[in-house]
């Protein structure tokens, strides 16, 4: 099974910070600029830097699981980890599993395994 990436939530559970997960890589313009290219419209940035951080990084790695926590929030905060998995099977980046937990179960749940978690999206 490969490494655990994930964005910036590492200090915020316990579960994290035991595991063998990797922080990706900040956006950079060329990531940007992926994400860009797979989006109709230009209204959620965070979600086509997130794309375009997600494709570089399966490229550069070949396979890997991706976390993307997701939240009873925002309207769009739950379809990240599904959009972003239908885009990577779009290109064909099928060994990749978006591993897309309940924010509020991920910081309060320190006994689950960060592989085992509900809502995978392959």
């Amino acid at each position: 099974m490969p490494e655990l990436f994930f964005r910036g939530v590492a200090g915020y559970s316990p579960l994290l910070t035991q595991s063998k997960a990797e922080e990706m890589m900040p956006t950079t313009r060329e990531s940007l600029a992926k994400g860009r290219a797979l989006m109709r419209g230009k209204e959620c940035f965070s979600q086509t830097a997130l794309l375009g951080d997600c494709l570089e990084y399966v490229r550069t790695r070949g396979q890997a699981q991706i976390l993307i926590p997701q939240n009873k929030g925002a309207e769009n905060d739950g379809l990240y980890a599904r959009f972003i998995a239908a885009k990577l099977r779009e290109k064909d980046y099928n060994n990749v599993t978006i591993i897309a937990p309940m924010w509020e179960r991920l910081i309060k749940d320190k006994t689950r395994s960060g592989h085992s978690m509900q809502n995978t999206h392959k």
